[in-house]
């Protein structure tokens, strides 16, 4: 259990609100678990997150996407600890949270349905072992709290072990009702079962267009745009998660036009970034503003895009 712990810390800090779940135990009495069980789990969570040491040891050999520069304690700190979204948390306003839980309510019906739903009730209070209940309230409640008060506008992702822990409590829920019935009514339940796995079948096809994003070619679009558009040697300030992830791609990992400079304009307040920048364009007048940037680099064509806009839209010369 720590060791998992300690894997799953190193992907993403959310881990931490399965933290209570690593200092209980459920058999034979639910409680804290013994100070030698809790110092095995420690240790082994220590050994998951030794994945961590793999960031400096990357950092240090100057990749042009170097997120933190954690070549130095602070550096791998402000990485670690997610110094970036630290604002995030609880950064909503009472109004927009009730609007959240509201639309949560409804995320929910459209993933489960209203039978779905009451089923699932019903199975957190039928019979399922005691530890697991506890264990899936608490990812259920911690899941769908963090992602209500989490300032992002794509919060609704942290909803997805909250959905994980809703389905275990609909087959439980499942399981009770088939038991009963099964004890009466044996003909009539196996074609109830049959039903409901031939309805869930016949939603595949509905859904997969859903979430099907083979047939999304914005980012290749925007790439070849970049490619064919963007003046030679120019200077590209890009903003948005969307512009600037599809840039990177385009001109570190394809090595596509290594003539010009792709600066990713929100990031220049950072230190951090300024000095990769000065790594990976070593011919590169770095500054940290883009003015500064645009005035101590004459004579090279600037652009300014966006997720919205193509890199020749707002291209010109530079004096």
């Amino acid at each position: 259990r720590g060791l998992l712990f300690g894997l799953a810390l190193s992907n993403h800090l959310t881990t931490l609100l399965l933290l209570p779940l690593l200092l209980v135990r459920f058999r034979p009495e639910p409680g804290f678990a013994p100070r030698a069980v809790l110092a095995k789990r420690g240790l082994a969570c220590l050994c998951g997150l030794t994945l961590y040491l793999t960031l400096p040891l990357r950092a240090a050999s100057h990749p042009p996407v170097n997120w933190g520069n954690a070549v130095n304690p602070e550096g791998f700190w402000w990485l670690v600890s997610g110094r970036l979204y630290a604002s995030y948390p609880f950064d909503i306003s009472f109004a927009d949270a009730m609007l959240r839980l509201r639309a949560t309510g409804g995320l929910l019906l459209e993933q489960f349905t209203l039978p779905g739903v009451l089923i699932g009730v019903y199975g957190l209070f039928s019979d399922p072992p005691h530890g697991l209940r506890l264990t899936s309230l608490w990812i259920f409640i911690s899941s769908t709290a963090f992602a209500i008060c989490y300032g992002s506008y794509d919060s609704q992702v942290y909803l997805l072990p909250a959905y994980l822990a809703f389905t275990l409590w609909l087959a439980h829920g499942l399981q009770d009702i088939f038991r009963v019935f099964a004890a009466r009514l044996p003909r009539l339940t196996q074609i109830a079962i049959i039903l409901i796995i031939t309805g869930l079948a016949a939603r595949i096809p509905f859904t997969i267009p859903n979430v099907d994003a083979s047939h999304d070619r914005r980012a290749e679009e925007f790439g070849a745009h970049f490619i064919a558009d963007a003046p030679h040697n120019a200077l590209i300030f890009a903003s948005g998660d969307e512009a600037v992830f599809a840039l990177w791609y385009f001109h570190h990992a394809l090595g596509e036009r290594p003539d010009v400079t792709v600066i990713a304009d929100e990031l220049l307040v950072y230190p951090w970034y300024v000095k990769t920048l000065a790594q990976t364009y070593p011919s590169l007048n770095v500054g940290t503003s883009r003015p500064k940037i645009v005035a101590d680099n004459p004579g090279r064509p600037v652009c300014y895009v966006s997720a919205q806009t193509t890199p020749a839209r707002f291209c010109g010369e530079n004096p």
